[in-house]
């Protein structure tokens, strides 16, 4: 993965999970529970989890794919 991608990841999942910015094209998927997607330069698409417990909040990342192939895929990603 490149340093590109990861700093994409970095920005729009850590410094601005809970901020709706121009930058970052986040969006939850309809019907899933707490599955999300975040699309990079309409060419990738990671999907992620945001993941809560009494101490923390974080992000789980399961899959970063090419943006054509993730969409194939939408109605099957069960995370």
């Amino acid at each position: 993965m490149s340093k590109k991608i990861i700093d994409k990841i970095k920005f729009c999942l850590g410094e601005h999970l809970f901020t709706s910015i121009k930058q970052c094209n986040k969006k939850k998927l309809k019907g899933k529970e707490n599955t999300h997607r975040l699309h990079i330069q309409r060419k990738y698409t990671v999907f992620y989890k945001v993941v809560k417990t009494e101490q923390k909040t974080f992000v789980e990342i399961r899959e970063v794919m090419g943006f054509e192939a993730a969409h194939k895929k939408y109605s099957h990603v069960d995370l």
